[in-house]
């Protein structure tokens, strides 16, 4: 009797290690859908070991004929539009604190794609600048 409430405790227990795992060691959507033509890249993942909250950051160097057909690859379905989201534009222009270096966006304009709702707990957001990409993921 005793091994068989045994099991299902180690295994609840066992589940914060599997995802943990799970997310370290997954190819983000946003680095599988890079066009070919994409160089430079570089990645930043943190992520809260038990939480499921995460940041994910790349950067590549990107043609720019190449950007609007990545953001629909990416399935983000809003484009930013200074009037329609000013509630929204500080969130999106968020700092992230402890980023590498490298880790340097420009502010959202006309052309940065992304996916969230006000008061929701997901952003995705793809910007462009200068032959460069941007995309952050973050999950809190």
């Amino acid at each position: 009797m005793i091994w068989g409430c045994l099991i299902p405790i180690v295994g609840i227990l066992l589940l914060p290690f599997v995802g943990y795992f799970l997310r370290e060691f997954r190819t983000p959507e946003g680095r599988t859908a890079l066009p070919a033509e994409a160089t430079n890249v570089q990645e930043y993942l943190a992520h809260g070991f038990i939480s499921g909250d995460f940041t994910w950051l790349m950067k590549a160097s990107l043609p720019a004929n190449r950007y609007s057909d990545y953001a629909k690859s990416l399935g983000l379905p809003e484009r930013f539009d200074p009037d329609e989201h000013s509630a929204i534009q500080s969130t999106l222009n968020m700092r992230i604190p402890d980023t590498p270096v490298w880790w340097n966006p420009p502010e959202v304009d006309s052309t940065a794609y992304f996916q969230y709702k006000e008061g929701g707990d997901y952003l995705r957001l793809l910007r462009y600048h200068n032959g460069t990409v941007y995309l952050i993921e973050l999950s809190w």
